[in-house]
């Protein structure tokens, strides 16, 4: 952290000046980093898997890593229930200073970035969503010193957007996720999709699979780790990405990321690591881990030496077709809704970005006048409805309250 950006991150308490604020604050508690990773192991799974949650991305060991290697200069702040030995319901977040319009402003983040799926509010059942987020609400109104939280993957049905309804708030609709149903059968897959499409995948399926020198390799044991890893190297070196700048390789922090997580994707049982070669040579990878009824596509990538053999398309529709054996009922695309994904399926689902404004604090309503209202004022407007899909603030800055 720059010393120019290097507020003060402390948690201040106002409960004291709130009599109601410190009723409702024993219906919740917080987790910094240590007592989080000494207590968690004993019921964040659990917790996660009466949720329903879907995906690996909030498993306790997915954190660890997440936060081992991106949680540099912020601070781990899980919300959790209170009111329960074990908690019936959590919201992860963290804290740190980062600069907006070249202001330091203090702000709450779920653990998502664009390495990993998205995050929500935990809850055990339901029908705990209404005294979750009025839990929520209070311990954000009893926080002092942050600015903004900035919730991004967040799920278009996340509850957490009803929590919010009314106050100092901006919504911006961003990733919509491709994903396929898968029916048990790859060839009643390929059916459901364009006569075209079917023709042209299998060509290139058969041209592929009968060449010979190609095979495809799965990553099943932790032994197996070592030689997909060289694979992926050796392909991204060679890919657009390394071009375009956004290999993986690129940045020792990703490196450090994805290498941790085919280890632990081995470890856990969740590996789908996948990579084809010819004549001994990596042309294509897929980093892939199933959990559940579900395989969640992380990473493809070939080698733009060997596109005569379509190595990236060919994989890919392995994948989908072991999935497919192995009854899996979802192939999550993840990231954008790219034309390639759009060709195995009409179905996506849509992720936002939420802001909350804390209204007690000037750079908040500075940083709103200064980047939002523009924005509100064209979506209004109709100025930029092709381009822009903002929802209005609810309620002015000056006059909301949290509580």
């Amino acid at each position: 952290m720059t010393t120019a950006v290097a507020r003060s991150l402390t948690l201040g308490w106002s409960a004291a000046e709130n009599a109601e604020a410190v009723q409702a604050a024993r219906t919740w508690r917080v987790l910094g980093e240590e007592a989080f990773f000494h207590e968690a192991p004993l019921w964040w799974d659990e917790l996660l898997r009466r949720a329903e949650v879907r995906g690996p991305f909030m498993q306790f060991d997915w954190l660890k890593l997440w936060w081992t290697v991106f949680g540099h200069d912020r601070k781990w702040c899980v919300l959790v229930d209170g009111s329960t030995p074990q908690p019936r319901w959590a919201l992860p977040l963290h804290l740190g200073v980062e600069r907006m319009a070249g202001v330091p402003v203090t702000t709450f983040r779920l653990p998502t970035n664009v390495h990993s799926g998205p995050a929500d509010v935990i809850l055990s059942e339901p029908d705990l969503a209404n005294e979750a987020g009025r839990a929520v609400l209070n311990a954000l109104n009893v926080f002092s010193g942050w600015d903004l939280a900035v919730l991004e993957y967040l799920p278009e049905t996340s509850p957490v957007l009803k929590w919010v309804d009314g106050l100092p708030v901006f919504v911006r609709k961003t990733l919509r996720s491709p994903y396929v149903e898968l029916q048990g059968d790859f060839d009643a897959l390929l059916r459901t999709r364009s006569r075209h499409f079917r023709q042209l995948l299998r060509r290139k399926m058969r041209k592929a699979l009968n060449t010979p020198g190609f095979e495809i390799h799965r990553a099943t044991e932790p032994a197996h780790g070592l030689a997909f890893w060289n694979a992926l190297e050796k392909v991204e070196a060679s890919s657009w990405k390394a071009k375009a700048g956004t290999a993986i390789l690129l940045s020792d922090q990703q490196r450090e990321f994805y290498r941790g997580l085919v280890d632990l994707a081995l470890e856990r049982g969740w590996s789908y690591l996948t990579w084809a070669t010819y004549e001994g040579a990596p042309v294509a990878y897929e980093l892939a881990v199933r959990f559940g009824d579900t395989v969640h596509s992380m990473k493809i990538a070939y080698d733009q030496e060997y596109a005569w053999l379509s190595p990236g398309v060919v994989l890919k529709a392995w994948v989908m077709q072991k999935a497919c054996e192995e009854g899996a009922r979802e192939q999550d695309l993840m990231g954008h809704s790219e034309p390639w994904k759009l060709s195995y399926t009409d179905k996506a689902r849509q992720h936002v970005t939420l802001y909350v404004f804390n209204p007690r604090s000037w750079r908040a309503r500075m940083l709103y006048r200064l980047l939002f209202a523009p924005r509100t004022w064209a979506r209004r407007s109709g100025a930029l409805n092709k381009f822009l899909d903002w929802r209005p603030v609810r309620q002015g800055l000056r006059k909301a309250r949290l509580v």
